[in-house]
């Protein structure tokens, strides 16, 4: 005779008569007996895992030049809704995008690069722990600082609307700013000469928009880029003089354009009474000549 527990835990007894016929009997119904007890069977996974794309460069690159900013913006292309970082040597994030609907990601560095040769590491992830694989490019920082060419620093125009040129960093809107010079007035609001929006391959040009009067003036060029990021030259002079006062002091030439000033102007009166002077000289002359062939 054997005793077994039920599944609902009443016990039964089995007996075993002749023949190995079994009989049933005890408290409780006849019910089915558990024969193993262990741990249920491990599900077996019904996918791989889910691979992300990895994300593709735009920007900045070598084939698009040299970036001229410290705080360049990387740009390119991924699947919709990755999140994508641009990583540095040590594996830093530069900083953080999400791609758009259009399939395009950009972000500004958080991070200034100096000048030189860099290289960075895009990479995408799900937000569930999934990561792509790493991708590469290469670029190059070359910072171009605001500054003035032209005209040169202490030299001297000709035009009261002189053309203003010189240097500063791609896509920045560049305003050269009035700090002294005749009819300005002293305030913390510097006046504006003129403005050019978006340099670009590191140059700009500008004229202003009204006649300068004549005298010395103070400038510096202002360059900001389309993420706010300002940057301010240091002060250069140049001045303005009337045409008639340049041709004298410039031997008669004419030269319009700029003129080292090294001396005083010659003032105009002092020009037409030498004028003058040379006219009644010559007379003079001719009057003389004119006797002693009367008198051969």
């Amino acid at each position: 005779m054997t005793v077994k527990a039920s599944l609902c835990g009443t016990l039964a007894v089995v007996a075993f008569g002749v023949g190995g016929i079994a009989h049933a009997s005890g408290i409780g119904p006849v019910m089915a007996t558990a024969t193993s007890v262990g741990p249920p069977p491990t599900a077996v996974a019904s996918s791989a895992a889910t691979v992300v794309p990895a994300p593709e460069w735009t920007a900045p690159s070598f084939a698009g030049g040299w970036s001229q900013t410290q705080w360049p913006t990387f740009r390119g292309t991924g699947k919709p809704g990755l999140t994508v970082q641009p990583l540095s040597y040590a594996k830093a994030a530069y900083c953080s995008a999400t791609v758009a609907a259009d399939g395009t990601w950009a972000c500004r560095t958080t991070i200034p690069i100096p000048d030189g040769y860099w290289k960075s590491w895009a990479v995408a992830s799900d937000g569930q722990g999934g990561q792509s694989r790493e991708v590469e490019t290469s670029f190059g920082v070359g910072v171009v600082h605001p500054a003035l060419v032209r005209p040169a620093n202490g030299s001297v125009v000709t035009t009261a609307r002189p053309l203003l040129s010189g240097d500063a960093a791609n896509n920045t809107n560049v305003t050269v700013q009035i700090l002294a010079g005749p009819g300005t007035r002293r305030s913390k609001v510097t006046q504006v000469l003129c403005t050019t929006p978006h340099a670009r391959y590191a140059k700009w040009a500008c004229r202003p928009a009204a006649d300068l009067a004549p005298g010395t003036y103070q400038v510096r060029v202002k360059a900001v880029d389309d993420f706010g990021q300002v940057e301010i030259s240091r002060t250069y002079t140049f001045t303005v003089v009337a045409s008639t006062t340049l041709s004298t002091l410039n031997g008669g030439t004419g030269n319009r354009d700029q003129l080292p000033f090294t001396g005083a102007p010659i003032p105009l009166m002092a020009s037409v009474a030498g004028a003058s002077l040379g006219a009644g000289a010559l007379l003079v002359l001719v009057a003389r000549r004119r006797r002693s062939s009367d008198t051969r």
